[in-house]
């Protein structure tokens, strides 16, 4: 087992998981509660989701709710992706697959998450 797909499996998930939450979090701050929407595209976070990512508002977007919930996600894929290495003995095409894989639902996550920003920030 070579350290490197050790330090690249949970970097990314890591790194892909913080960017979910700082810019949902972020955008919960710049977006705030828009009338035109609001109960329909809001939702109240569970307490559990409030406490771990601190966030302040009793309402949020459903589209940062489900942003939030992706990060945990991303957060878990690292490890997952590790034991799948580990069982195949680090099979270069399998680590490449499933790099490409979180890669790809990272940019997917990316691109949804811009589009519904872009609509609700007008």
């Amino acid at each position: 087992m070579d350290f490197g797909y050790i330090f690249m499996f949970l970097g990314i998930s890591i790194l892909s998981s913080l960017n979910c939450k700082n810019s949902a979090i972020g955008m919960i701050e710049i977006i705030g509660i828009n009338s035109r929407y609001y109960p329909k595209g809001y939702t109240n976070p569970a307490k559990w989701v409030r406490t771990l990512f601190k966030i302040k508002q009793r309402v949020i977007p459903r589209y940062l709710y489900f942003e939030l919930i992706i990060s945990l996600i991303f957060a878990l894929i690292g490890p997952i992706n590790l034991i799948i290495c580990v069982a195949v003995d680090c099979s270069p095409d399998v680590v490449g697959i499933l790099v490409m894989l979180h890669i790809c639902l990272v940019i997917i996550n990316m691109i949804y998450f811009s589009i519904l920003s872009f609509r609700l920030k007008r």
